[in-house]
């Protein structure tokens, strides 16, 4: 569903639901979502994609970590983002997304790939129209694959040196091979 077509869904159960004992549209779409909606929802779905980008990823720290490594990050979005072209031109959906998260092995016994999607689709910025900017409500920009993987990082957890030194590990890489 498009979100003004969720939107209309709701409405429309509200006005079913309680149109008979109240009158107000909007006081029936209050109602929905105060006994049926707002209790009840999952945590993920709650999630304010702000509060990350506030907290973790718009700092100093960040932008230097991320200068630094900017052209292996943006070789990596070029690759993926021409997996499959769009009538010649790159995009970077949820299937390239997934080709990365597979090729990197990221998904393990701390990463699921559910999680590393909820990273993607988190990482989008919201389009006024989705119908219209189709390909900008379903694709990553550059600057949100890095988002992504900001999430990814932040999700899991990196083994300690105290980790690498008790199964004598020169490296990450050599720790996760072990």
């Amino acid at each position: 569903l498009m979100r003004h077509e969720l939107v209309e869904c709701l409405v429309r159960i509200a006005v079913a639901k309680f149109n008979q004992d109240i009158p107000d549209v909007s006081d029936c779409v209050e109602k929905l979502f105060a006994e049926h909606i707002d209790t009840k929802l999952p945590p993920e779905a709650l999630h304010d994609p702000d509060d990350f980008r506030n907290q973790r990823l718009y700092n100093e720290e960040m932008d230097i970590m991320l200068r630094q490594h900017f052209r292996p990050l943006k070789m990596i979005y070029d690759k993926y983002s021409m997996l499959n072209p769009l009538q010649g031109k790159a995009k970077f959906g949820i299937e390239e997304w997934h080709s990365f998260v597979q090729d990197s092995r990221l998904v393990s016994g701390d990463m699921t790939l559910r999680e590393c999607r909820m990273a993607f689709w988190h990482s989008r910025m919201i389009v006024a129209d989705e119908v219209k900017n189709r390909m900008k409500f379903t694709t990553l920009t550059f600057i949100s694959f890095l988002e992504a993987i900001g999430r990814v990082a932040d999700m899991m957890s990196i083994p300690t040196d105290a980790d690498l030194d008790s199964i004598r590990a020169h490296d990450i890489l050599e720790y996760d091979l072990m």
